[in-house]
């Protein structure tokens, strides 16, 4: 340095400032040995709008969408080295690509790899750390982006000093103190760092650490297990510890399914079968099973694949009596069929199923069970306007169902009690029930047991005249239905236009009418005749007499192209 004032070279010190660390001096130095010579350039990470810039002039146009640029971002924290490596490793993969002169993005291009060359930096620093250093280092990478003082207390191998040895690799850059209250907790300096420790721990190894770390998860909180059950699925799910495996899957199945985070839920429901496929047969393994086969079932008649759900739920029958479930059990699990049958509209089957389930649940009365299969052979009845039978079913459960204790499945059944109500030109009582059921909905926060209550909610304000109440009531089950992923907003946007008919407002009938249109499968001839026959109303209200006849006449196509004309929301359809 004493030399550069009176020489024609350029010094050039490329260091990471490190506390503690030697290099840090380098500026006092100059600063004293070559005065008025020396400039200090602090390299920052670099910000959003300067790293779309940075991955535009890589591409030489914006090629990246969006949603990968900010996940880029998000991944590399504005270091320029990391996103150019993923840029390169994105074109290495062939996920994007040039064609015709132009760079072009394949949809994966959002499952961002840790590049070679990244990981190969990474893990020479991690490789010279003392043996301590880097055991504790891997431990803290299989906890995740973050932990906490009192987990990695729990886990890590033995050190003399663990503060010292936290403190060594936080000088060293590669963790940092993110939080004190309301306990310690560190985090990895970057995302990328952790994920190449990670990728860098033999499988059989990482298999145990995070068996270690779903074991202390479950000591640390045991007082409030629930809110965890998704950590300690995805950290037993990483472990030899199959048993324990299952049981937080299920669980996190279970708890996101009711969330109405449907594919998150079915992801761990089929997780845990996979699981159970090594499996010896036994009671708890067997429970676990029925238990995802009709969580995803559940699934599955909500988001509208109803023959899946169908299957599934014969496959949960079928272990429930090979092991001997207790009749009200049983009948949940025929029930599945039950709802799933109804909306494929095989009315015969739905009645034979009920029936069955009403024999297997005998005299096991004022149940869930055998309130369901009661609801069942009811709904059979109901159907084919055999009302006398009909309201026999349903009378055997109405005294004692508001004893029950809440169960999701019982909505139903409760609903039709309403719909009695009406029959007998009683919309006071109706309306009561109506809204019993919508405070208990509310109650125990179930956004499809409130979707379906909208439904009797319809039809008692319509009776009454007050369809622009109906209106509120679709409009309201709409929005739920569409938060929760519900294949069933077809039905609302079918009511809400004859809502609009009854009004007079033939031009909102119209829209509600072609957004129904919109929405409905191919395959569902009944509620694209139901769509044909509004629109054509609308249309001829509206004095667009030839656009009207040109509906009618698709709903005569589409009339002749149905088996039966059996409708499962009232009686038989009249086109």
């Amino acid at each position: 340095m004493e030399v550069l004032p009176q020489a024609a070279v350029m010094l050039l010190c490329v260091y990471r400032p490190m506390k503690e660390h030697r290099s840090r001096n380098l500026v006092t130095a100059a600063s004293s040995k070559c005065p008025g010579h020396s400039l200090d350039v602090v390299l920052h990470e670099l910000s959003r709008e300067q790293c779309d810039l940075f991955l535009e002039s890589l591409l030489e146009r914006e090629a990246l969408p969006e949603v990968v640029k900010q996940s880029i971002f998000k991944r590399t924290l504005g270091n320029p080295f990391f996103q150019e490596e993923i840029v390169y490793s994105l074109i290495d993969s062939g996920t994007v690509y040039r064609e015709g002169g132009v760079w072009c993005c394949r949809p994966e291009a959002q499952a961002l790899p840790v590049p070679e060359r990244v990981q190969a930096v990474i893990q020479s620093r991690t490789d010279r750390l003392e043996p301590v250093l880097k055991g504790l280092l891997q431990h803290a990478a299989v906890i995740g982006q973050v932990f906490t003082r009192s987990m990695i207390d729990k886990i890590a191998p033995p050190s003399p000093d663990l503060s010292a040895a936290l403190r060594e690799l936080e000088r060293q850059a590669l963790i940092f103190e993110e939080r004190e209250f309301p306990e310690i907790g560190y985090a990895f300096k970057h995302v990328l760092v952790q994920e190449s420790v990670y990728q860098s721990i033999p499988g059989k190894r990482r298999a145990e650490i995070h068996g270690l770390v779903a074991a202390a998860r479950e000591d640390l909180q045991a007082g409030r297990l629930e809110e965890h059950y998704e950590q300690l699925a995805y950290h037993y799910g990483r472990s030899n510890r199959s048993e324990k495996a299952v049981e937080y899957l299920v669980k996190a199945g279970e708890k996101t399914r009711l969330n109405y985070s449907n594919d998150e839920a079915v992801s761990y429901f089929r997780r845990a079968l996979k699981r159970l496929e090594g499996f010896s047969s036994g009671e708890s393994q067997t429970e676990s099973r029925i238990t995802a086969l009709t969580g995803l079932a559940k699934i599955f008649r909500l988001t509208g694949k109803l023959e899946e759900a169908d299957n599934l739920s014969r496959q949960a029958i079928k272990l429930g009596l090979e092991a001997g479930l207790a009749g009200d059990r049983i009948a949940r699990l025929y029930y599945g069929r039950v709802d799933a049958l109804l909306w494929q509209r095989r009315f015969d089957e739905l009645t034979e199923v009920g029936r069955e389930g009403l024999a297997r649940v005998g005299e096991e009365k004022k149940s869930v069970g055998y309130t369901l299969m009661n609801f069942a052979v009811a709904i059979g009845h109901w159907v084919r306007c055999e009302t006398e039978q009909y309201h026999e079913h349903i009378q055997r459960y109405a005294p004692y169902i508001r004893d029950l204790p809440y169960s999701e499945e019982l909505y139903r059944p409760w609903l039709h009690i309403a719909y009695i109500q009406l029959d007998n030109k009683d919309p006071d009582g109706a309306l009561e029930s109506f809204r019993s059921l919508e405070k208990l909905g509310e109650e125990h926060h179930d956004l499809r047991a409130q979707a379906v209550i909208s439904f009797i909610g319809l039809h008692i304000f319509r009776l009454s005249g007050r369809h622009a109440q109906a209106i509120k009531q679709h409009r309201a089950a709409l929005e739920i239905r569409k938060k929760i992923g519900s294949y069933q907003v077809t039905f609302d946007l079918l009511h809400i236009s004859r809502n609009y008919e009854f009004l007079g407002n033939a031009g909102k009938a119209l829209e509600y009418a072609q957004k129904l249109e919109a929405e409905v499968e191919p395959a569902d001839k009944l509620l694209q005749t139901s769509a044909a026959r509004s629109m054509s109303i609308a249309l001829l209200c509206l004095g667009r007499r030839e656009q009207a006849l040109e509906k009618l006449r698709q709903m005569h196509r589409l009339t002749l192209e149905q088996d039966h004309h059996l409708d499962p929301s009232r009686g038989i359809v009249h086109v």
